[in-house]
């Protein structure tokens, strides 16, 4: 498996891969699946960059579980030209 070798590479030591299983334990399957597609489509030319992505993808995640109403102020400034 190239992502669990990028890992031991980058110092991980794996411990990436059994992160990227658990972190979708709250995840609805369409939403996993979706995941899933983009890690295994960007792994395919570049492992460390597959990781990076789904990191930005669960941090992104979490700070809209944490605060729900950003999407909305994004929108906002958005429509203001900001």
């Amino acid at each position: 498996m190239r992502l669990a070798a990028e890992t031991v590479r980058l110092g991980l030591q794996g411990r990436f891969a059994a992160s990227h299983l658990t972190s979708t334990h709250s995840w609805s399957a369409f939403a996993v699946s979706d995941r899933d597609a983009i890690f295994t489509f960007i792994e395919a030319d570049n492992p460390s960059a597959a990781i990076l992505v789904d990191g930005r993808i669960v941090a992104a995640v979490r700070r809209l579980t944490d605060f729900p109403r950003a999407v909305v102020l994004a929108e906002l400034l958005a429509r203001a030209n900001w």
